[in-house]
């Protein structure tokens, strides 16, 4: 991402849905003597919201995580409907639509668009793609069990800190 200030850190994760799952991550950023970012008491944590029509709970909740440094990451929607594909999860769409709706009226969050292919595993296991499967996030310490949302929101949440923010030490407990 672009330049911090010195302050907190939010990262809020979606796999948007029926059943949106989120993973946070709250920090607070300092820049060292040889100006390396430091990320002091960080927390992570998981949610699933459930109930139907959940589009203020999640507008709620993106706007209470607006800090000083505030990253939005949300799975892409792209319409492909594969032959063998169970219908497809329009509803994504309308809370996709929340989350333009808060960046629009916070211009400082940055949010960042990930496709589900570089890091959902495909259900299909002779398929390649999705860097995250259930064992490394278990090794990493962020699987829960039986919450394939929030884990599918944790997935692009440690592959954005890992890949493109460059925090290659979470990369570590994987053997």
């Amino acid at each position: 991402m672009g330049h911090m200030k010195d302050g907190h850190l939010s990262i809020t994760a979606l796999d948007p849905g029926g059943k949106t799952g989120v993973a946070f991550y709250d920090a607070d950023v300092i820049y060292n003597v040889d100006s390396q970012l430091e990320f002091l008491n960080e927390k992570w944590d998981t949610l699933q919201l459930v109930e139907p029509d959940h589009h203020k709970t999640l507008k709620h909740m993106l706007e209470r995580r607006h800090v000083s440094n505030t990253i939005v990451v949300c799975e892409s929607f792209q319409y492909r409907r594969p032959v063998d594909a169970p219908a497809v999860e329009l509803i994504s769409m309308e809370y996709i639509g929340v989350v333009k709706l808060v960046v629009q009226e916070r211009p400082d969050i940055q949010v960042i668009w990930q496709t589900p292919g570089k890091v959902i595993p495909p259900k299909n296991k002779n398929h390649a793609g999705g860097f995250w499967t259930d064992e490394k996030l278990k090794q990493v310490r962020k699987w829960s069990a039986g919450r394939k949302h929030a884990n599918d929101a944790m997935r692009h949440l440690l592959y954005y800190m890992a890949f493109t923010m460059g925090r290659r030490d979470l990369l570590e407990p994987l053997r």
